[in-house]
């Protein structure tokens, strides 16, 4: 009987009890000791060990279950998203998320294993759990005697002793042989003797005797679990979910949670909208960071609510409907939270936890997704499919380059402060000119030049406006006020351009100067009003958007360049000929004209522009 049961293992088995102690060993001395951590630590070394480890262990992995490993496609998937955790710190050197990868590897690689090697009935959608959760706590455990028992075989007696005496002289004969040559090559190779010297180093008889029993741990774990799936049967039973929770139960207990989200949803809009305004007290970025966790954990909650009740619950079509109102809620949440974290964001810039929980609440968005996919299609291994997305995203993380993402970000915060900064010191410096200009009595002409048309002290107005252009194509996205605000804020900047209009006209205060007059009054209101035009969120930037305005600021650029020359010629003319007219009839003809010839001269430009791209052409 014994010399049967020695002879049910394969030379394969035993030479998956030889693999098993080398990788044993492999991980006490390699994984776990300090040769992979020896000096600096270095990530991107230790990763590169760790994957090789890794690498060794898959192919003893399929050298065992080659036969009974499904090949599939999603096998091959979490092989490659493996491969990316293996390689991210060759392309980036990100040690935060490197580091969490070596915890994220032997999860990945665990459900590579029972998707290639477990059955799962289309009819149990807890299987890959079932099945992962058997990998993790079961494989490891219920094999061990195997190991022993595939040892015990190479040693057997009866009919196998004649090749267990053979073994037992080899090891007695080559241990000491190999042995004296190994030391002897140490010692012939300089290089050789400084790695050994460095793979013992520190190692006391304690510590060797503590990293030996490490290893055959190791070994006989990795044994088991190899030896489970490769040999052992891993077909789950079909059992059929036994609903048990009337329909009637889980229709009322969705309802309230739908009636709840329903009233949530009400406060959310009311304040993020502006139509009601933020406690006393509370800021945009406190609002922001408060609640982003507890809107993500009702989401899961909501994902597991609907786990429960569509397979233990009868089966309702008003049911299915309520679940799908509840996905929909989850994924109304997820937008709530996304904003919040949005909002944080845009206070505060990039960070690696700011990265991570939005890609979380990705991994979230995709399950509730898949949630309201199955809900439609039976067909669909829902915890499955969330499990590889899962994969997939944070194989997708690995790529982003997260320190240049967050040095960005902080890049930009910085460059749009220092864009402000520049655009209040020139405006200081043309006070202080203005100042000097009016304190120093200069004549109004010479005022005149130096404050409107010297191109050097101009050059500092253009200088604010492309400040100005800057800022705004970095935070032209920017959403925290309601349009209601932006209809005020528009209002109250044409007001102000207005009343600059109105001082400048009556030369009123000190303002009414010339000195003062074209720069110190109208730069802060015309920046002011431009920036909330551009913006287009207001009543005011709305109605000029229509059609007839378009025209006009179409025409606008040729009337820049044709209004001074056609007023000057205007003067001239009525000086020679006479002519007196009220100031508002002759505004309306200096617009009038000014209009016509730009629209002239915007024709003229299009055609002779189409006849030197017909001569191109030709």
């Amino acid at each position: 009987m014994e010399q049967n049961k020695t002879r049910e293992y394969t030379l394969k088995q035993r030479i998956l009890t030889l693999f098993a102690i080398a990788i044993g060993i492999a991980f006490a001395w390699g994984v776990c000791g300090e040769y992979m951590w020896s000096g600096e630590p270095d990530m991107s070394s230790a990763m590169l060990i760790y994957g090789g480890f890794w690498l060794v262990y898959m192919a003893g992995f399929y050298f065992a279950a080659w036969d009974r490993a499904k090949r599939n496609v999603w096998g091959y998937v979490l092989l490659a998203v493996a491969a990316v955790l293996v390689l991210r710190p060759l392309m980036y050197k990100q040690v935060e998320l490197t580091f969490i990868n070596f915890a994220a590897l032997p999860a990945v690689l665990m459900l590579h294993a029972v998707t290639v090697c477990f059955t799962v009935p289309k009819e149990r959608q807890d299987g890959l759990i079932t099945a992962y959760f058997k990998g993790w706590f079961v494989a490891p455990f219920v094999c061990i005697g195997r190991f022993f028992g595939a040892i015990g075989s190479a040693f057997g007696r009866g009919k196998a002793s004649k090749n267990g005496t053979a073994v037992r002289v080899g090891l007695i004969m080559g241990i000491p042989l190999a042995a004296l040559c190994a030391a002897l090559l140490i010692n012939a190779d300089a290089a050789m003797q400084l790695s050994v010297g460095r793979f013992f180093e520190g190692l006391s008889i304690g510590a060797v005797i503590w990293r030996a029993i490490a290893a055959l741990a190791a070994a006989v774990l990795f044994f088991s679990f190899i030896y489970y799936m490769a040999y052992e049967p891993k077909t789950l039973p079909e059992t059929p979910y036994q609903r048990i929770i009337p329909a009637v139960a889980a229709k009322i207990a969705v309802g309230m949670l739908l009636t709840l989200y329903v009233v949530y949803a009400i406060f959310q809009f009311a304040y993020l909208t502006g139509l009601k305004g933020l406690p006393e007290g509370l800021t945009y970025s406190q609002y922001a960071v408060q609640g982003f966790s507890e809107l993500c954990a009702v989401s899961i909650i909501n994902i597991g609510v609907y786990a429960l009740f569509s397979t233990a619950a009868e089966e309702d079509t008003a049911l299915r409907r309520f679940l799908a109102g509840l996905m929909l809620s989850a994924f109304v949440l997820l937008m709530c939270a996304a904003f919040r974290l949005y909002m944080y964001i845009d206070a505060y810039g990039l960070t690696l936890r700011r990265i991570l929980s939005a890609w979380f609440m990705v991994c979230i968005l995709a399950a509730v997704i898949i949630c309201i996919v199955r809900l439609y299609d039976k067909r669909l291994r829902a915890v499955q499919a969330m499990a590889i997305t899962a994969a997939v995203l944070y194989a997708a993380l690995n790529l982003i380059n997260i320190d240049a993402m967050i040095a960005q970000s902080v890049l930009k915060k910085a460059d749009a402060r220092r864009l402000r900064c520049i655009a209040a010191a020139i405006f200081c410096v043309q006070c202080i000119f203005s100042l000097a200009v009016w304190k120093a009595g200069l004549s109004g002409k010479a005022a005149f030049y130096l404050t409107y048309l010297c191109p050097l002290f101009r050059a500092g107005d253009f200088t604010i406006s492309c400040c100005a252009g800057c800022l705004y194509h970095s935070r032209k996205q920017e959403s925290t006020l309601p349009r209601s605000a932006f209809s005020l804020l528009e209002l109250a900047a044409v007001l102000l351009a207005g009343g600059c209009l109105f001082i400048a006209a009556k030369q009123a205060g000190v303002l009414g100067a010339v000195a003062f007059r074209y720069n110190v009054l109208f730069t802060p209101s015309a920046v002011l009003l431009v920036w909330l035009l551009a913006m287009g969120k207001g009543f005011i930037s709305r109605l000029l958007s229509a059609k007839p305005f378009l025209w006009l600021a179409g025409l606008s650029p040729y009337g820049f360049l044709i209004h001074q020359v056609l007023i000057r010629y205007m003067e001239l003319a009525a000086n020679k000929l006479g002519l007196t007219a009220h100031p508002v009839v002759w505004t309306l003809t200096v617009f009038l004209l000014t209009l016509c010839l730009s629209w002239f001269y915007k024709a003229l430009e299009r055609r002779v522009r189409q006849r030197r791209t017909k001569a191109a052409a030709q």
